[in-house]
Formats: C-alpha cells, structure tokens, sequence
C-alpha cells in the first residue's frame, strides 16, 4: 500500500508553527508508515525535473491513502486533499485548523505534549486499518466511496438563531453537550427555540449540526481596557458580543519561569462548570518565547487582547464590563447577509437540511412571520441542494388557515408543534424531525420516503392538538405533514412525507432530497473542472464521471431501468451550453435520472466553472 503526504513545507508555512514541532510531527508520520509497511511518499523526496504540480497529481492518483497535516490551513494542503479523492488521515494542531466543512471526518490533533507523543501510535492504527481493508482498483475504489453514503448517510442539519455566546462563524457540533460547550447554555423558550429544537436533533439520532448564531446589529462584546502614564495601553475583549463577556475575569501575575502568567475564568450562567484557560510562561515581547497576544489571540476560545505595553501590570485581576445583547431579533436579522443568518447558510455547501425554528416564534408578527418563512423557502429553492424543514404557527386548528404560500420542491411542513421533555415547553417540530430524517437516513437511506419514524425526547401529551383522520387527510392534500401518536408507544410518528411542490409527480419529501444529494455531490466532487480548459476533452471526461456515479445508484437498485441506458442519461456538450457560457467559463451538464420509487424521472443542471475558454462547444 502506498501513501502520499499532504503538508505544508516548512513550518513557516504550517501556521507559523515552532520548528520543532512541525518536525516531530512529520518524523511521527514517517515512523507511522514504516511500522505500519505502507511505503510513504513525501513531496520534499519529489526531486526529478518537471512541472511539480503534475509530478505531485501523479503521485496523489496513485497513492491508497493520504496524511494530510491542515495545521495553519495552508491552502495548497486543501487543494491536494479536495483532488485526492481518497482515503484521508487528518492532523492538526487544534480543532480550530479543520474547517467545518470536513470536521465530520476523523482526526487527530497534537495541541499537548502527551498527544504529540501518541500520534505515532494513532497513525500507525489508521494505516493499519487502512491497510487490513479490501483490495480494490483506484477507480472501483472511488465509486465505492461515492456510492455508500446513498445507504447510509451522515446528515447534517444547519441551525440559525441566537445562543447565549459563541462564534459568529459557522461552527460544526456533534452532541447537545458540545453545542452547549461552544454557545453556552440555552435561552429561555420566549427569547429562541434554537436550543431546543438542537437537542432535539440530537434526541432523535442526529449526528452533525451547524450552527450560525444571529446577534442583534446593536450587539457589542464586553471589554476592559486600561492606559499607563507613558500613553501605552492594554485592551482585553470577550471573543464575541453578548451579557456574556460580562462574567469573564482576566487576571496577570508573574509566570511561573518567565515572562507573565495570563489566567481566563468565565463561570457558567447554569449548573455547568465555569471555563478556564491558563497561559503560563508568555512573553510580552512579539520576537520572545511563547508571545502572549499570539498563543491568546490564536488559541483562546473567550479573550482578544491588544497591547502595546513593554510590561503589562502585574498582580491583575480585573472583569470586563460593557457587554450588550440588543434588542430582540427581527426577522431580518435573522435572514442576515451574506456574512451572517439564514444568507450565510446559502453560500456554505455540504448542507442537508435548515432548520431555523424561529421563523414561527411568537415575538415576531404574522407578517415578519411570513417575510421570514418566505427567505428560508427561497433560500432552499434556489440553491436546490438542501431541504428546509417549516412549521406551522402554533396553536392552530383551522386546516384552511395551515394552507402552504408555496409551491416549492425542496421544503416541507409539518404540524403540529411537540411538547419538550425539558420542562414541557411547546416548540416547533422541526427540530426533532430532521433528527429523525438523519436517523432514518443512517439506518436506510435518504432515497426511501421517511415513513413510520417515531419521534422522540417529548413529554405528554407529545403533540400540541391530535389530529382527527379527516383533518389529517386535508392537510396532506394541501402537502402539510401531520404528526400522529402511536396508540401503543405514544410516540408520534412521520406518517406522510410531502414537500411542498403542487405538481403529484414531484411532491415526495425523498425525491426531493435525493435529487438534492445528487446535485451536492456532483457539484464538489467535480469541482476540479475549475482547473481544466473547456474542450470536448472535458466534457467527455464530465460525462463519463457523472455516468460512474450515477451506475453504483443503479447498481444498487435505486436507479429504474432494466438496462443502464433506462436508468439516466448525461449530457455535457455544445447542446447544453452557449457561446456566452464558454466565454464565462461556465460548464453546464444535464441529467436525467429514472427513480424507482415513486417512479418519476427527475432532471437535474449541474453548474460548474472551468478553466481557460480555449476551445468553442461546438469544437
């Protein structure tokens, strides 16, 4: 077995890492792979002449594995591992050096001593591992990986609404537990239902959310900030904005060998323990040891500081002050921009579902209600990669009133709202239905209808109002999803699975998700078309990955058709694109795919970019 190393190349260029560590690291990945009797590749032993890049692809197509150390985020690593497209071993310094995009993959981080130490060992296992697998061809190989997650899908949800704290980025989290770690302890049911609707998620067999937490534009974060008699100064920040910040105590006192000892202690709004971070030893100088606004700055989950002080005050302690919430949120903070709410949702990729269930809440008026509703429903439909999971208003027993504004593929309703176990608060289902989605996508596949799932972590009685068979019956003609309690279990369960869409043929919740995976997954896993020219070669090539990817799903039994010719049909030349979209770089490759349940063929446009326009499409 063969493996390639992904790295930057000099510690410099790993984050600016200490030259020591960058080394060990790279000495552990060696010994790993010389213990493990997987020959190992490493781009400092690619010498011959040539162009390197190409040398480096080469090596890349015939490696079984990858190493690929993301410490500093360099971006050369990402490009190398996005066209690998294979088995990947991830290390890091820290968790904050893997995006979240691939977050969801297995890694391991080296931030201590002692983790430094068995990194070796962990590397060995992985190679090991890897090697004890099934022998298979590079391209067998490939169609297997793109083929599995059809049975058995990791789903992620993405959440928006406000948290006590927490980053203003999107963040990956894999438990309520971790969701509480990373945005504090949740908020009161009058103020969000975010929190609620996470641990739902989780409650009911989700594995991956997203979350973008939305402040208030009047939000500011808490801060100290003190000046000396010779006019420098020292300025210390909470992360993020929020009444948080307020509780953070910074204290500075003489470390313990050199340099000054910088302790953060923020205590918990809950029962939680309080957080702490300790930095020991720190230089205050920039060009010293451990220099303190560089490990704080790039390390600490709570403070920013700011100095230009040649010594800071000693025996410190202080806590900062000036914290604000804001306002409560309207639904266009919501909504966001492009750098923040639902908006940013819609520029970030590898996203399942949304969740936002808020848009419901009662703070908000019917009309914001509606404006809110509205932008999540869009926002799905025009990326159409993703579904988004909307409730009904609470409390609502006129069928006619639950009557959908949409007519819209990729998102569906459901009623009515569930009743938390945790102290029995009413709240939209959403939450607790896209864990079951991802329970169910895990178990036996997004392309089967979501049928007969029980609902779980709800207090009775489970549903805010049962509805009768007659009105059930009308709210899935009006393509509304209603709950019913299992007379046994007294669970509530998924009993139809309907978007929103008005046309019979296309009104399946699995068609729907299904076509929306095959677009996502199309879509970045030919992102290297980026690199390419525009010419029959590569639309040739287009098509013949396109097919390869589509035959597992037939293969499988997924795909209708008797023969594979039945099954889909790919398109990539001058019949689906014009002059201007080869002048713009644009490509753009049609599908047509035969489902077989519900039978319906379902066409999909695969967009992407390219390199030089060099050859014209009917060249």
């Amino acid at each position: 077995m063969k493996a390639f190393v992904i790295t930057p190349f000099t510690a410099e260029r790993a984050g600016r890492e200490a030259p020591d560590v960058f080394a060990a690291v790279q000495a552990a990945i060696v010994e790993a792979a010389a213990r493990a009797g997987v020959e190992l590749v490493h781009p400092a032993q690619i010498n011959r002449p040539g162009v390197i890049m190409d040398q480096v692809g080469a090596e890349l197509d015939a490696a079984d594995l990858v190493v690929a150390v993301l410490t500093g985020q360099n971006p050369n690593v990402f490009y190398e591992l996005g066209r690998a497209r294979r088995p990947a071993i991830l290390v890091c310094r820290s968790r904050e050096d893997v995006p979240f995009d691939v977050r969801h993959w297995r890694y391991w981080t080296y931030g201590g001593p002692g983790e430094l130490e068995t990194l070796r060992e962990r590397l060995e296992g992985a190679m090991r591992a890897t090697l004890a697998g099934p022998e298979q061809s590079p391209a067998s190989r490939e169609r297997a990986q793109q083929a599995s997650p059809t049975l058995r899908a990791d789903t992620t949800a993405a959440f928006v609404g406000p948290t006590e704290r927490g980053p203003l980025r999107p963040a990956l989290v894999t438990s309520f537990t971790e969701f509480v770690e990373v945005y504090g302890e949740p908020l009161a049911p009058d103020v969000t239902y975010l929190a609620l609707a996470v641990r739902g998620f989780f409650d009911n067999g989700g594995r991956q959310a997203v979350v973008v937490r939305v402040v208030s534009p009047e939000a500011r974060p808490a801060v100290w900030q003190t000046r000396n008699d010779d006019g420098q100064s020292l300025a210390i920040w909470a992360r993020d904005p929020g009444t948080w910040g307020n509780r953070i105590e910074v204290r500075v006192r003489p470390g313990t060998r050199i340099g000054v000892r910088l302790t953060v202690v923020c205590p918990s709004a809950g029962p939680g323990a309080p957080r702490q971070e300790d930095y020991d030893n720190a230089s205050v100088e920039a060009n010293g040891p451990n220099p303190l606004h560089e490990r704080v700055n790039q390390h600490s989950e709570l403070i920013f500081i700011r100095y230009d002080m040649l010594a800071l005050p000693q025996d410190l302690h202080t806590v900062l002050a000036g914290g604000v919430d804001g306002p409560p949120l309207r639904a266009e903070d919501y909504v966001g921009t492009a750098s923040a709410g639902l908006e940013l949702v819609g520029a970030m990729d590898d996203i399942d579902i949304v969740c936002v269930p808020d848009h419901v809440h009662p703070s908000l008026s019917p009309t914001a209600q509606e404006r809110f509703t509205d932008a999540l429903v869009d926002l799905c439909e025009r990326r159409g990669d993703r579904i988004a999971l909307v409730a009904t208003t609470g409390a609502e027993h006129d069928p006619q009133r639950l009557k959908p504004r949409h007519d819209a593929r990729y998102a569906a309703t459901y009623y009515p709202w569930v009743r938390s176990d945790v102290d029995g608060v009413l709240v939209p289902p959403v939450g607790h239905v896209a864990g079951a989605f991802a329970r169910h996508d895990a178990e036996k596949g997004l392309h089967l209808a979501p049928l007969g799932i029980a609902l779980r972590g709800l207090a009775e009685p489970p549903l805010e109002i049962e509805a009768d068979p007659e009105r059930r019956d009308t709210l899935a003609r009006m393509g509304v999803n209603a709950l019913v309690v299992d007379p046994d279990s007294r669970q509530p369960c998924l009993t139809t699975a309907f978007n929103l869409a008005i046309d019979e043929r296309l009104r399946y919740i699995n068609v729907s998700r299904f076509d929306a995976f095959l677009r996502r997954r199309l879509t970045s896993g030919l992102s290297w078309t980026e690199f390419e020219p525009h010419g029959p070669p590569l639309y040739a090539r287009i098509v013949e990955e396109i097919s390869a990817f589509l035959r597992s799903f037939w293969d499988a039994g997924i795909l209708a058709g008797e023969r594979l010719e039945e099954a889909f049909l790919v398109r990539c030349d001058h019949t689906t694109m014009t002059d201007d979209d080869v002048a713009n770089r644009r490509l753009i490759a049609v599908c047509a795919v035969a489902l077989t349940g519900p039978p319906v063929t379902v066409w999909l446009e695969i967009r992407l970019r390219s390199g030089a326009p060099v050859v014209a499409p009917g060249g």
